[in-house]
């Protein structure tokens, strides 16, 4: 017996930014649309306060300790 596939996505979103709308397919691309929302953010004099989350089983997690690190060394300074 073959055992259930989770499929898991990433997402971004921020009390007053919202959410980016996305479900991204890796955290690859969730950190480098956080990256793209930051730089929108910055040009207005400002930060996003978008985070990024994981979407698996009808649920939405925030990052765990080697999910925060990988984000925190894949994103640049």
């Amino acid at each position: 017996m073959t055992p259930p596939t989770t499929d898991v996505r990433y997402t971004t979103a921020g009390p007053l930014r919202g959410p980016c709308g996305h479900k991204h397919k890796n955290l690859e691309s969730a950190a480098e649309c956080l990256a793209n929302d930051e730089a929108v953010c910055a040009v207005r004099g400002g930060h996003t306060d978008r985070k990024i989350f994981v979407l698996e089983r009808g649920s939405r997690r925030e990052l765990n300790a080697p999910e925060l690190e990988f984000v925190r060394r894949y994103l640049p300074r």
